[in-house]
């Protein structure tokens, strides 16, 4: 199934992206001190039509 692929694809860049953020930021202070602070994010996805994942009307 492509999308949840694609979208643990998208999950999976962003943290390494913020891994190396954080790696130059150790390295260089005026870059930490100009850095947006990470805010924890919530990402709600509902997928309703994915084949397999069909629940009950009760859920």
């Amino acid at each position: 199934s492509r999308v949840p692929d694609e979208l643990s694809e998208l999950g999976a860049a962003l943290e390494t992206q913020w891994d190396l953020i954080g790696a130059l930021a150790r390295f260089s202070p005026l870059l930490e001190r100009t850095l947006p602070r990470q805010e924890p994010q919530v990402t709600e996805i509902h997928l309703t039509e994915l084949p397999g994942q069909a629940l009950p009307p009760s859920a």
